[in-house]
């Protein structure tokens, strides 16, 4: 086996790759490792040799590579039971995980007793890690969206590898951008962050245990192949894999933790007058009783039937080209159909407030593709949202793009003078009081570089650390920026350390006026 190094990158993303092989089905429990003795890795995989080629091995250089001190209190042995099963080699079909998984998803549970003092070991390794509560993400290369119906719970039987970073994503052997896809975002609170363990440290890898049970909670279609699916995690009424007796039971952690979270401030930037004019009943879309509609294009979003009828009603008191405030609406991604309709095609408004909402990476996904094609929203107030790097990645993307679009700015007498006009023409940008951390500023910063209508962007409340401000640094440094106003107050990860490298940036940058 060559060492993780060495491997091929197409080859290691297998591991986060493989979700379509889950069986459709209740499968039975798994049940009887438990109860094993807790033994060395070499001991605990001696009745898998005969089943993969040169497991003594790989088990070899697993325990060679874990040096003391070890990560989370765990043992040479532990540790490297959870490196072996992120280890690669081939033939692929016989590397541990692959052999190990597709035993976990057969219904033939006496296929297990093999691998009984190795589940005990690496499931009991897995129980001294933190449990971590976050949205995690899995993506492959088909379209699985048939499979999962609104409200139905699955069960995934095998160790399954999800990541946090959306930067794995573009790897075009583990997801791509192009063709079927299916992008699962799974709220899950069990999750353990392996990557100090793994054979590959570099990646952000979440494993979830086996016989995790998850409930599909929302579905969008985005009309270029990819389909995003909502998972989050909940508990079975029975257990379907049992805990070892005395085990360490962690709880869960989460990514952003409710103690190191900023005291929320009023708003920056003033909120705008509800309308209160009431509309005639008949200017009300009806709600629609059919299943969940997919929107492929913003034409599709115009003339939607969609079924938030408050949302509706309170939308029809707004003028074309006037500013919308939809602050504390309580609305979800579903609700984004009629506020794209509504606010940025219809109304074609110029600044638009969802502070205080519940917005996720497919609302933001859906937000994203209207910035493309609007001209005319020059304010996104996004604030208190508890968005996450994830989540705003596609809006990063979009508005990254700087595009640029041909119109007429008048005619007469047979002579028309064109000019070109900006797309997402967006001059403020409020992500205040978010989640969002330095993976998040890493796709800002390109939204900086690019996008010369920024001209004041709101970071205030969140996670970024000093790496983060390094990040803003180096871009507000490259001359052609033009942001003015950088706000960054209430990131309790920023430290003193930072205080030389804004300095110097200041020094190099003629736009800010504001930080």
């Amino acid at each position: 086996m060559a060492l993780a190094d060495d491997q091929d990158v197409t080859m290691h993303m297998q591991r986060f790759m493989d979700i379509g092989e889950e069986p459709r089905r209740m499968l039975p429990p798994i049940l009887g490792f438990e109860k094993m003795p807790l033994v060395s890795l070499e001991e605990a995989t001696k009745q898998l040799v005969s089943l993969m080629p040169d497991l003594e091995h790989h088990v070899s250089v697993a325990k060679s590579n874990c040096k003391m001190p070890i990560a989370d209190g765990l043992s040479i042995d532990e540790s490297a039971s959870i490196r072996l099963y992120t280890m690669e080699w081939k033939p692929k079909e016989k590397c541990l995980y692959v052999v190990l998984n597709k035993t976990l998803r057969s219904e033939d549970r006496q296929e297990l007793k093999p691998w009984f003092l190795y589940l005990r070991l690496i499931i009991g390794s897995l129980s001294k890690i933190p449990s971590t509560s976050r949205h995690v993400l899995r993506g492959v290369k088909l379209n699985l969206s048939p499979q999962h119906i609104k409200g139905q719970t699955l069960v995934w039987w095998a160790f399954t590898s999800c990541t946090d970073s959306v930067e794995m994503l573009n790897n075009k052997a583990m997801f791509g951008q192009t063709g079927d896809r299916t992008l699962f975002q799974i709220d899950c609170y069990s999750g353990k962050d392996i990557r100090q363990h793994s054979a590959y440290s570099m990646e952000s890898e979440i494993l979830l245990l086996p016989a995790t049970q998850l409930q599909t909670v929302g579905y969008f279609d985005t009309g270029s192949g990819m389909h995003i699916i909502q998972l989050k995690e909940t508990e079975p009424k029975f257990p379907l894999m049992n805990k070892i007796p005395g085990a360490n039971e962690n709880l869960p952690v989460s990514s952003h933790p409710v103690n190191s979270r900023p005291i929320i401030e009023p708003p920056e930037c003033e909120l705008l007058p509800v309308p209160i004019t009431e509309q005639p009943k008949s200017t009300l879309l009806p709600v629609p009783t059919t299943g969940q509609r997919k929107f492929t294009s913003l034409d599709e979003i115009r003339h939607a039937n969609c079924g938030n009828v408050d949302l509706e009603n309170r939308m029809a008191g707004y003028r074309v080209g006037s500013p919308i405030n939809l602050n504390k609406q309580k609305l979800t991604d579903s609700d984004m159909q009629i506020v794209i309709r509504e606010a940025i095609v219809t109304k074609k408004c110029t600044r638009l407030c969802l502070q205080n909402n519940d917005i996720t990476v497919a609302g933001m996904s859906m937000i994203a593709e209207a910035m493309h094609k609007t001209t005319t929203l020059e304010e996104l107030d996004l604030g208190h949202n508890h968005l996450t790097d994830t989540d705003l990645y596609p809006l990063a993307r979009e508005l990254s793009a700087n595009e640029t679009e041909h119109v007429v700015q008048w005619k007469c007498c047979g002579i028309v003078k064109m000019k070109d006009i900006d797309k997402a023409p967006v001059k403020v940008l409020n992500l205040s009081n978010n989640n969002i951390g330095d993976e998040g500023v890493r796709h800002l910063v390109e939204v900086i570089k690019r996008k010369r209508t920024l001209t004041a962007l709101h970071l205030n409340g969140n996670q970024i650390s000093d790496e983060g401000v390094k990040l803003l640094a180096s871009a507000l440094c490259r001359p052609g920026t033009n942001l003015q106003k950088l706000y960054l107050h209430n990131n309790k990860r920023i430290t003193d350390l930072s205080v030389d490298v804004l300095i110097s940036m200041l020094k190099g940058n003629q736009s800010l006026k504001t930080l």
